[in-house]
């Protein structure tokens, strides 16, 4: 669910750049691009400043803003925010922001993207240079500002996100049928029992109609499977397409009904291993017995309805094993079998050990990058130096020499002096980048053990506890009372 908000800088373009390339906000600057500008405060700086001299009539990029006297806009700030709820990952994010700055912007401005993860929601910070390398200004108002938050939904939602809802629908309730439900005689709710007593009985979809058509229902299957309730001589018959949301609700389409009876199946399936479970403990660590005896205790709670039911995965209908404690318990119980967790004290000392080559491999892959974004744009401004210097100065339109000036600024600097140099520095670069993927191999393995173990730890201090059976047992309770009083 991404926002866009826009700040206009008028006139500290310096102070902006520092704070979003800031390496505490970036993971030590992992999570930093630029667009026809580096990735360092100094040099993009004088990269914008070049840049922004050569169109702007009314004032320079450096100009202290006057007293009484309006100052241009020197760069557009933009931060686009992800809520705390909402499944992200900080790569997945710093891709979202270079796609939709590209697209939003074009190829031939200036753009600095950095995301931060220091808070407690990931959000990405996006400046650009208000004049692109043509000399083409954008100009942030109302409806600007509306195309690029429609165009961030866009780009939101390829990637599976959720956008903020602009004119929320709220659908009107027949009050008859919701009358009718809430006595329990409503002809729709006892074709849904009907269907959700037998999901738990059959074997397939097919069985469940045949079981449906013995209780006398009528079944019309098709593109859309229809159900009609019996009813007696002269009263009008009563039909509803099950998987028509808007009239039956969630979880009776066919892949659903599939789902259901499988999520079924696997359940009886957990009963039948109780028994089996119960020897196995013999030879269980401390642990693996603990975490056995949570999930069969609490899927015996969701099963006779005495815990609050909590969805693991929210479009599916309630189950055993769809019910958030037990999935996460289940989960976690797989991998302390896979890397033998004894009990507390091996798993803390497990997530120390791991947390210190992990963070020896953030350092590392972090001295890493930054040597190949240098070595990248080495190369990169060599080249176009190389081209640029080529052409009569005469030929060269205001852009083409503004990329030449910059260009030589970095080659100057580097101490690159022939192409036998910058031959050293690709085999250079193609070296480092086989070693940057194998760091990042490293890296997301590490952090993917260092979660799985520390959120372990998490859950065994809760299920740990003598009392923790019974405060679900009183947690469903108050909400029955919450419920008895609405």
């Amino acid at each position: 669910m991404p926002y866009v908000k826009s700040i206009s800088v008028h006139s500290t373009p310096e102070k902006t750049i520092r704070y979003i390339l800031n390496p505490d906000k970036t993971e030590d600057l992992l999570f930093v691009s630029g667009q026809n500008c580096s990735t360092t405060a100094k040099i993009v700086y004088e990269e914008m400043k070049s840049v922004f001299n050569a169109y702007s009539k009314r004032s320079k990029f450096d100009e202290i803003k006057a007293i009484n006297s309006k100052t241009p806009v020197k760069l557009q700030h933009f931060v686009q925010s992800f809520s705390p709820t909402e499944s992200v990952t900080p790569e997945m994010v710093h891709k979202i922001a270079n796609e939709w700055a590209e697209k939003a912007f074009g190829k031939d401005r200036q753009i600095l993207i950095a995301t931060h993860v220091d808070k407690g929601h990931i959000h990405s910070h996006i400046v650009i240079n208000p004049y692109d390398l043509n000399g083409k200004k954008y100009n942030s108002n109302k409806r600007t500002l509306q195309q690029v938050r429609d165009l961030s939904d866009v780009i939101a939602r390829q990637y599976g996100l959720s956008v903020i809802d602009k004119k929320p629908v709220t659908k009107k309730t027949d009050y008859k049928e919701w009358d009718s439900k809430r006595k329990g005689t409503s002809w729709k709710q006892q074709i849904k029992d009907s269907i959700d007593r037998l999901v738990y009985e059959v074997s397939s979809k097919d069985e469940l109609f045949q079981k449906l058509s013995k209780q006398g229902y009528e079944i019309k299957r098709g593109q859309h499977t229809t159900i009609s309730i019996p009813t007696a001589e002269g009263e009008r018959k009563k039909a509803v397409r099950i998987d028509n949301i808007k009239s039956f609700g969630e979880g009776y389409s066919d892949e659903e009904l599939d789902r259901r009876i499988e999520l079924a199946k696997a359940q009886k399936a957990q009963d039948e291993m109780r028994k089996e479970y119960e020897e196995q403990q013999k030879t269980m660590s401390p642990m693996e017995q603990l975490y056995t005896k949570r999930i069969y205790e609490v899927g015996r709670l969701a099963r006779s309805g005495q815990k609050v039911a909590r969805k693991f995965a929210k479009k599916l209908p309630y189950s055993v094993e769809n019910d958030y404690e037990v999935y996460r318990m289940a989960q976690q119980l797989e991998i302390i079998k896979r890397d033998g967790i004894q009990n507390i004290s091996h798993l803390q000392n497990m997530i120390s050990d791991v947390n210190t080559v992990f963070e020896d491999t953030r350092k590392e892959l972090n001295n890493v990058g930054d040597f190949q974004k240098q070595l990248e744009l080495v190369i990169e401004r060599y080249d176009l130096y190389k081209k640029l210097s080529a052409v009569p100065p005469k030929e060269l339109s205001q852009a083409e020499r503004l990329k030449l000036n910059n260009a030589e600024l970095i080659v100057k600097q580097s101490g690159v002096k022939s192409d036998g140099d910058v031959e050293k520095l690709r085999r250079a670069y193609a070296d480092n980048q086989q070693k940057i993927r194998v760091l990042n191999e490293q890296y997301a393995e590490l952090e993917k053990r260092f979660a799985e173990y520390t959120d372990i730890a998490e859950k065994y201090k809760e299920i740990s506890q003598g009392d923790y059976v019974s405060r679900l047992i009183e947690e469903k309770k108050r909400q029955d009372r919450q419920n008895s009083l609405q």
